[in-house]
């Protein structure tokens, strides 16, 4: 009984004596600072979203409902439009598609989008309106869009080759930029059959800097080799536009 007395006593003794070292100040190393809450930054992230309409006012309603929900998400649309505005399909399957690139600063933000409330809410505004293929694409650190007026040029494919490399360093020394990794694991499926698990997004200074490395032998020779035993190296190729720039306000 005396042992477990003295047991008990010891660590009356060393509690107030650790109490009495904390409030004075004297043992710093007892305190335990609050972990950080901050986030290291992550990759920028990307929607690409290729659909074909069948009820244009239904999708015109769906779509002008979702400028707020890309701004409250931190997104922003670097491409935008229609098979007659605004997007050309320049090989594949992609006649007659509309089509919208988005971007967020982080990543993980477009899941924050597509899987938000005030999405899945205005995402029924398009019910039976239209087939719709839809992918998010983790981007490339470091590396932005060129601003308006710019012009992008996306490359969808389900298989890898040499030609692609090639195509990719001609498109830089072109002054296009690469967004994202063409590379599946770059690559989240959300909506429809995709077909295609690689994407290459490029961003040109200028729909003419575009229109010229479209027109290049790097390009011809890109899509002849696809016409071949690699197809799925290239399914589709497409040019799209970057969406007006706002109106400055009046002085």
């Amino acid at each position: 009984m005396r042992s477990i007395l003295s047991i008990g006593q010891h660590v009356k003794f060393l509690s107030r004596l650790i109490a009495t070292l904390i409030l004075s100040g004297s043992v710093s190393t007892l305190v335990v600072a609050q972990p950080s809450l901050s986030v290291p930054p992550t990759e920028p992230g990307y929607l690409l979203v290729l659909g074909r309409t069948f009820d244009r006012i239904k999708v015109m309603n769906y779509s002008a409902a979702l400028p707020a929900i890309y701004t409250e998400t931190g997104g922003r649309y670097i491409g935008l439009g229609r098979a007659t505005a605004g997007v050309t399909c320049v090989y594949g399957l992609c006649e007659g598609r509309s089509a919208v690139v988005a971007r967020w600063d982080d990543y993980r933000n477009v899941g924050t989008f597509w899987w938000g409330d005030s999405y899945r809410k205005a995402v029924r505004l398009r019910d039976a309106a239209g087939v719709f293929t839809i992918v998010g694409i983790k981007g490339i650190s470091g590396v932005v869009p060129f601003d308006s007026p710019g012009a992008l040029l996306v490359a969808t494919a389900a298989a890898s080759s040499p030609d692609q490399q090639a195509w990719l360093d001609a498109a830089a020394k072109s002054g296009g930029r690469r967004l994202v990794p063409f590379a599946p694991e770059a690559v989240l499926p959300l909506e429809g059959d995709a077909l295609y698990n690689r994407v290459a997004l490029l961003s040109f200074e200028s729909p003419a800097a575009r229109a010229a490395f479209v027109a290049s032998d790097a390009t011809k020779d890109f899509v002849k080799s696809a016409s071949g035993a690699s197809l799925v190296s290239l399914i589709a190729l497409i040019a799209i536009d970057v969406p007006p720039a706002a109106p400055s306000a009046a002085r």
